[in-house]
This record gives C-alpha cells, structure tokens and sequence, in this order.
C-alpha cells in the first residue's frame, strides 16, 4: 500500500505541474516579438507576428497603437522605437517590448544661397546629403558622380536637388539667375606653412587680373565659429603688394617665427588673418614650425577647379628635387622650376575623370640630400 500511496503522489504532483505551466503568463503562451525591424528613409517596418491584433510603438517613451506593420514619420528628429505585439488570441498575453531601435530621419532642404564664386557654383551643403543634382541651363551635374564646371562669363539660371540614399530627397530649387562677369570678387581660403628655420617673404595671394589698388590685412580670432578681427597690420610695414601678389614683409615674419623660436616648448603656432582687396576676400591659416626638411608653404592641399594649373611652392633647405610619384604621373604631366610644383589642369582633370570616386588625390614628392631620399605627400581636393 505505501508504494502505490507514493506512486499515486508523484502522478498527482505531476499534474499540479502541468496545470501550473498552462498558465498563459507563462513563456510558452506568450506572443512571440516583432522582428525585422528596419526604416527606410522615414518608414518604418518590422515582420507581422502571428496571433497580433495590433502593435504598441513606444516612440522616445510615448506610445501610440496602431494594427499595420508599417509607420510613417512625417518630421525630423533622432527616434529611439520599441515594438510589442498585443495579443488577439485566447490564451495568449502580449509580447514583450523589442529592443530599442534607433535611428535618424532627415526631409533635406534644397539650398536657399545658390550663387557662383570663383566661377563655380556654392551653395552651403547638408552634411547628410550624399551628394547634389545641379542644373545650370537645363543640363544637370551630380555634385559626386561629375567634375563641377567651371563657368565662363555670362547668364545662368542654376537649381539644386539634394539627394541621398538613405533619407528624403528634396525637390529642386527655385531658378536662381546668377550673372557671372570678369570683376566679379575673389572669396577664397588658404592654409600656409612657415619654418622658423626660413627666411623668404610669404606670398599670400596672387591675382589673376590686374587692378589690386586697395588693401587691408587684419589679424583674426575664431569666436563661436565665425572670425573676429582683432588687430589690424600696416601696410609697407607688415605687408605689401608686387605685380599683383600680396606678401608678409620679411619684418613681420621674423616678429611671428620670433615666439617659438623663443618657446622650445612650443612646437608650432597657428594664427589667422583675413585679407580684404578691391578685388576679394581672403582667410589666411598661418602655421609655424620647426621645419628643416622640405614642405610646401602655401599648403599640402590644394583645390582645383578643372581649368587652372595646380601649384605647390616649395622651401627646399638645399635639398634637390627627385621626382613626383602617383596615378601614373609622367614628366608631360608637370613642371618643378624655382622651388615651384605646377601639376597641369588637363592630367588633374583627366585623372579625376578616371578616378569619379575619389575625394582628392594624393601624390608624392620626392627630394635627394646627401645620398637621402626624403618623400613629401601632397593632396589634390575637388
């Protein structure tokens, strides 16, 4: 008899067990979680769970309900979405919340100050723009898949398109009516180079055409991510102009190089002047080091705009030029003379033509000084 009493419990307690785990709040009665969830541009979706009548989002902490696999946001903003199914099936309690989602969703804006400067197009771009469709007289440009023109004088009625592969395109502009002429001014920037072991007067920019008859060069300061000038330079004293080029005087170089030559701490210096002619306006990132090797001090990088020579002046410190190596560069292609590297428009051109992709290029320069090579890159930008 005590081992059927004790048979008959197992099975009775055995049964309390299987009761207990029909219990619909337990895991195996409960719906399972929205997978798949992804957004393309500003709709989102996720896979639809079986037994759901309808599904929670928890939108950055509020919730709204809705019965389609599918939402569409209407504004801006970073989400951070959660997704749980609600049940629609006896028996079966809703899922859990998903994982937080996050994610971005832009609408881009056309630009709204399109204008040509410097025989180009600008406009202010959206860093979330993969690139831009520019129409200038009826015919399109895509701003990475083709070189930018470069606009001769005359009328032109431009409009843009931003585009992008993962958020909301924009339409195209309104036409805006841009006349290019020759007088037009000059707005550029530039970063130099300046050695305390160096002692030539800095060229800081040249002009094209004649006509340069007024010029003021202040020292500058960046504030909340705009220059303010703060100390204005003497003319013939600090600087001054020659055939159309302006330049740092000797004086005033040997002043700037004279702190760090001072400081053995400090191992460079960058300043910023601003520039204004009757013919432009220029900003001028200055930095001086500790050089004594070869470098080019109008910069390593320089822009091109398809139709001009590149060039790249050099302080060689006795060193003799070797050679330039990158893209299959030939001896046709370019001209060192006086310490000057000019790469020509029509190899730039047609290198970036091969290279569509490419952001900038990037090639070597190679000099020789007792037996020793010493290579310097420099870099080609659109």
């Amino acid at each position: 008899m005590r081992k059927i009493s004790t048979g008959f419990m197992i099975l009775f307690f055995t049964f309390i067990l299987i009761s207990c785990s029909a219990n619909p709040e337990d895991m195996e009665f409960r719906l399972h979680q929205p997978t798949n969830i992804k957004v393309e541009r500003n709709i989102l979706t996720f896979s639809e769970v079986e037994g759901a009548s309808s599904y929670i989002l928890s939108i950055n902490g509020d919730n709204i309900i809705i019965n389609e696999t599918t939402y569409t946001f209407t504004e801006d903003g970073t989400y951070k979405v959660r997704i749980q199914a609600i049940s629609g099936v006896e028996d079966f309690v809703d899922s859990l919340f998903t994982d937080a989602y996050e994610f971005k969703v832009r609408f881009l804006q056309y630009p709204t100050d399109i204008g040509v400067i410097n025989n180009q197009v600008f406009f202010t771009r959206d860093e979330d723009a993969d690139s831009y469709d520019v129409e200038i007289n009826g015919t399109v440009y895509n701003s990475k898949e083709d070189l930018p023109p470069y606009l001769e004088p005359g009328t032109y009625e431009i409009r843009v398109k931003a585009r992008s592969d993962k958020y909301n395109e924009s339409e195209f502009s309104p036409i805006t009516e841009v006349v290019v002429d020759k007088s037009d001014r000059v707005v550029t920037k530039h970063n130099y180079q300046y050695s305390i072991n160096s002692k030539f007067e800095l060229p800081l920019y040249t002009y094209k055409t004649i006509g340069l008859n007024y010029i003021e060069l202040f020292e500058a300061k960046k504030e909340d991510d705009h220059l303010v000038e703060v100390n204005a330079l003497s003319e013939r004293i600090d600087y001054y102009a020659f055939n159309q080029t302006i330049y740092f005087s000797t004086s005033y170089m040997n002043f700037l190089t004279k702190n760090l030559k001072d400081n053995q701490q400090l191992k460079q210096e960058v300043l910023t002047f601003m520039i204004h002619t009757n013919l432009g306006e220029h900003e001028i990132t200055l930095e001086i080091n500790r050089l004594d090797t070869p470098y080019a001090y109008n910069g390593q990088i320089q822009s091109t705009n398809f139709k001009d020579d590149v060039k790249f002046l050099f302080e060689t410190f006795d060193y003799v030029f070797i050679s330039v190596e990158g893209y299959d560069i030939k001896d046709m292609n370019f001209k060192f003379e006086n310490d000057e590297l000019i790469l020509y428009a029509d190899y730039i051109r047609d290198t970036y033509e091969f290279e569509i992709s490419a952001e900038k290029l990037e090639f070597t320069v190679i000099f020789e000084k007792d037996g020793i090579n010493y290579k310097y890159p420099i870099y080609i930008i659109k």
